[in-house]
């Protein structure tokens, strides 16, 4: 229990003294809560979030004990009244192993993205070049088959390298492209190919930019 804008804790059961202080019986009342943050900058942006949701929020950060080994917490927050003082309960949970475990999930779909587009790259040039070779296979009913089988696997190594693209997409908060400006740049890069083909092309919309969160490039 920690006294609204001191940051002093009044009470600290059992659990959360052996989680911090490795012992339940070492109290850990009258500390500073500054001292069990990995980064002091987590602490200030919290109290920001505190105060703005009168001390009710549920945050994911990264805490340290007394020995200073650091560990992932589930800090749940809650405002109450003690004793007539204005304070806030606040539940932590060690969630450390979840952490880990997400983070080596991730690391573990990394590698396997990594390895399709490595694979998929290898295997477009070898499928070019047998393509090309298809001519001289003499008999037609055998080079058809053989074809669309090599168009087939073309696809789905262009399907694997597409995913990978976009699964290795960076999308930045602060990246807002003009839906209207990149239609306009699609169509005047078609334009020539609409022609040529006996067609044309027109961008149909708002006058006005119409702004996406996305990424310009893609």
């Amino acid at each position: 229990i920690i006294i609204d804008g001191t940051g002093r804790r009044l009470y600290c059961n059992p659990k959360f003294n052996e989680m911090f202080a490795g012992d339940p019986e070492n109290s850990l009342v009258g500390t500073d809560i500054s001292d069990s943050y990995v980064d002091v900058e987590d602490l200030q942006r919290l109290q920001i979030i505190a105060r703005a949701q009168g001390y009710d929020f549920d945050a994911e950060v990264q805490r340290k004990r007394l020995d200073g080994s650091p560990f992932w917490c589930l800090m749940s927050s809650r405002p109450i009244d003690y004793w007539g003082e204005k304070a806030h309960i606040v539940w932590h949970h060690d969630i450390t192993d979840q952490v880990e475990a997400g983070k080596a999930l991730g690391d573990s779909v990394e590698r396997h993205r990594q390895f399709a587009a490595d694979a998929a790259h290898e295997l477009r040039t070898p499928l070019a070049v047998l393509r090309l070779n298809l001519d001289s296979v003499k008999s037609r009913d055998v080079q058809r088959s053989l074809r669309e089988d090599v168009d087939t696997m073309t696809r789905t190594i262009e399907q694997l390298l597409a995913v990978a693209r976009v699964d290795s997409l960076q999308i930045g908060v602060e990246e807002n492209p003009d839906l209207n400006e990149i239609c306009g740049r699609v169509a005047e890069h078609l334009a020539q190919i609409a022609i040529r083909t006996g067609h044309s092309i027109k961008v149909v919309g708002s006058d006005r930019p119409v702004f996406i969160r996305g990424n310009p490039l893609a």
